[in-house]
């Protein structure tokens, strides 16, 4: 009878273990679908904010290359700037976050990829900087023009690498 009894607890604990690697699969399968899905929403509000923000740094590069606004540039058009610079530095916290998870979880060729990513976004952020710096009126010249120069620098670097 012992020995019945203690095939009965080898058999019980078993059968505890063989369930817990089970719910531990499982849990782990939902916790990676619930990751893929944070990445396909992050990743698509991503790829919006960064449509926009090469439209505008395009936009803006252009001007600063025919010095359109060099005098001064209406409040409301830098606060538009501001905005769509905030969007992008918001957009690309959230990726870097998202992409830090799946770092954790996937291993590290994730990681490279949104890297790749994410330089776009840190491209156009230093674009749209430079313009709001550069169309300060109360800066130098010269100061002004060093400014122009690497912000079109930085985004003639940004169509060849795209």
């Amino acid at each position: 009878i012992e020995v019945l009894g203690s095939a009965a607890t080898i058999l019980a604990v078993g059968l505890a273990l063989a369930e817990y690697s089970a719910w531990k699969s499982r849990l782990t399968a939902t916790s990676d679908h619930d990751l893929a899905r944070r990445v396909a929403v992050v990743s698509h509000q991503y790829k919006a904010v960064c449509l926009r923000g090469c439209k505008v740094t395009r936009h803006l590069v252009i001007r600063m290359r025919h010095e359109v606004g060099r005098g001064g540039v209406a409040s409301s058009t830098l606060d538009e700037i501001r905005k769509d610079l905030d969007a992008l530095q918001k957009a690309s916290s959230e990726l870097r976050a998202v992409a830090l998870e799946c770092k954790v979880l996937w291993g590290d060729e994730v990681w490279e990829w949104f890297q790749k990513a994410i330089v776009l976004c840190d491209r156009y952020c230093f674009c749209l900087d430079g313009f709001l710096r550069w169309s300060r009126t109360e800066l130098s010249e010269s100061y002004r023009d060093d400014i122009a120069d690497r912000t079109i620098e930085n985004f003639d670097d940004l169509t060849v690498w795209v």
